[in-house]
């Protein structure tokens, strides 16, 4: 919805329509709660759609890049006892990291190459609620 908005009303929108703006570490979310609770479960990088990510944020740059190096060495280790073929949890640990990784890139490479500096990597994401409207 942010960027569906015209750019020089954004901010009116943020200040008078949005009741409150989550920071995280990674970016910001605008997802609004009392519509619905969480669809990600708090992990805005599993593609949520009403993640926002500050392009010029050199923080959330860095804390994105360190996620990224941790999923990358528990994806490894996963992989590892998967292949073993031993029959535990280890396919499960194996999806929802390689989701977390894919959305991590996506974050980085949408900043890469935005036009913007606030980009919303998930936009073409369903969303798992529908907004309520009044009339």
């Amino acid at each position: 919805m942010y960027f569906a908005i015209e750019e020089d009303l954004r901010d009116v929108f943020l200040e008078d329509e949005l009741r409150a703006v989550h920071v995280t570490a990674f970016g910001l979310c605008v997802h609004d709660f009392k519509v619905a609770p969480c669809p990600k479960a708090l992990n805005c990088v599993k593609q949520c759609r009403d993640f926002l990510h500050d392009t010029g944020d050199s923080g959330q740059r860095r804390a994105l890049i360190q996620l990224e190096e941790r999923v990358t060495l528990a994806l490894d280790q996963a992989e590892r006892q998967q292949a073993t073929g031993q029959a535990d949890l280890s396919i499960n640990w194996v999806a929802d990291l390689r989701e977390t990784y894919a959305g991590v890139r996506a974050i980085l490479d949408a900043g890469a190459t935005a036009t913007s500096q606030i980009v919303q990597p998930f936009a073409d994401h369903p969303s798992r609620f529908k907004p309520v409207r009044d009339g």
